[in-house]
C-alpha cells in the first residue's frame, strides 16, 4: 500500500508541475525508504534520516547527466581564468551543472552559466534564503524558464552554513552526480579529503590536469 501511495503521488506531482512549469514552485516533500524508485528517492536513500527535500524549480533537471563543479576557496591565478573558461564551454555545450556555488570561483562560474540556457542545480548547506542577491533577477527568470533546481536537504532550522552543513552538502553533490569536476583541490583540504571516500574516489573525476 505504501508503494503505491509513493508512486501515485509521484505521479500527481509530474502531471501537475508540467502545467506550471512557467511558475516559480515551492514544496517540501517526505518520502518513504522503500516504494517507487525516483530521482528523489534516490537522494534520500543517500542518507534515510533526511525525512525532508526541499526544494524550488525543476525537479526534471534530476534525470539529466550532471556534472559537479567544486573548487577550493584559495586557488592559484591560472586556475580562475581556466575556470570562466570551462563555465563558458559548459555552458554552449548545454551540459548540466551541479554545485552548491558556494566558494568565490564557485559563485563566478555560477555568474557565467546562469546567461545561459542550459540545466543548473545548486544544493545548499542551509535552509532557503528569502533572496539570493546579486543574481536575485536571474535566478528568478532561470526558474521560471525551468531550467533551474535549487535543492536543500536541511530543515528551516539550519538558517546558516557550518563547515558540518557544506560537508554533507558536499557528499550528497558528489553522490548524485555522474561526473566530478574539480578546478583545484587544496593540500589537505575538505574537497581532497571528500575525494577520498569510497563512494565518491570510484567515480569519474577530471579536472584541468585530466
Amino acid at each position: 500500500m505504501r508503494k503505491s501511495i509513493t508512486y501515485v503521488f509521484y505521479v500527481i506531482i509530474l502531471v501537475t508541475e508540467r502545467h506550471r512549469h512557467t511558475k516559480i514552485y515551492f514544496k517540501s516533500i517526505s518520502y518513504l525508504c522503500d516504494g517507487y524508485v525516483t530521482e528523489w528517492q534516490k537522494l534520500k536513500a543517500f542518507d534515510c534520516s533526511m525525512q525532508n527535500f526541499n526544494s524550488i524549480g525543476n525537479e526534471e533537471i534530476l534525470d539529466l547527466r550532471k556534472t559537479v563543479f567544486l573548487c577550493s576557496r584559495k586557488v592559484p591565478a591560472d586556475i580562475i581564468l581556466k575556470s570562466y573558461d570551462w563555465a563558458i564551454e559548459q555552458r554552449d555545450k548545454g551540459i548540466c551543472i551541479i554545485s552548491g556555488f558556494h566558494s568565490k570561483i564557485e559563485k563566478d562560474v555560477f555568474h557565467y552559466l546562469i546567461k545561459g540556457e542550459q540545466p543548473i542545480i545548486t544544493v545548499l548547506e542551509r535552509y532557503f534564503k528569502k533572496r539570493y542577491t546579486p543574481f536575485d533577477r536571474e535566478i528568478k527568470d532561470a526558474l521560471k524558464a525551468g531550467r533551474l533546481l535549487i535543492i536543500s536537504q536541511f530543515s528551516d532550522k539550519i538558517k546558516r552554513a557550518s563547515v558540518k552543513t557544506a560537508k554533507k552538502r558536499n557528499e550528497l553533490i558528489c553522490n548524485i552526480a555522474d561526473e566530478i569536476f574539480i578546478a583545484h583541490a587544496s593540500k589537505g583540504g575538505k574537497i581532497e579529503v571528500l575525494l577520498k571516500q569510497p563512494n565518491i574516489r570510484n567515480k569519474e573525476i577530471i579536472s584541468f590536469d585530466s
